[in-house]
């Protein structure tokens, strides 16, 4: 399993007045996107919703271990099942090995 990191230290990106990443803590409600487009609703909507419980060092970086509460394929909620109740994608800012930076987690307000 996963090692356990209560806090993570990403290069203090905090600091960087123009990153174009949210900072996401313990307790923030998250959406996590599958793939680079961003789309809320449509065939290529494709995304998980869930609450960040903490996060992790696993395969080489930094995670966020997130407790899927929604979960949209092709637009629609197709609810949450065993296998994806919790989902660990990187850190935003954490780069990628084609010379990208990952991004794909959004904070959300909740409702």
């Amino acid at each position: 399993m996963a090692e356990h990191r209560p806090q993570p230290n990403i290069r203090d990106l905090s600091t960087t007045p123009d990153m174009p990443w949210d900072i996401i803590e313990i307790g923030d409600h998250v959406r996590s996107f599958d793939f680079e487009r961003r789309d809320l609703d449509g065939e290529y909507a494709c995304y998980m919703e869930g609450d960040v419980i903490e996060i992790v060092h696993w395969q080489g970086c930094d995670r966020y271990r997130i407790r899927v509460t929604d979960r949209i394929v092709g637009g629609k909620n197709i609810g949450v099942s065993d296998d994806f109740k919790e989902v660990l994608p990187p850190v935003n800012g954490t780069p990628t090995s084609l010379g990208r930076v990952c991004n794909g987690v959004v904070k959300m307000n909740r409702n």
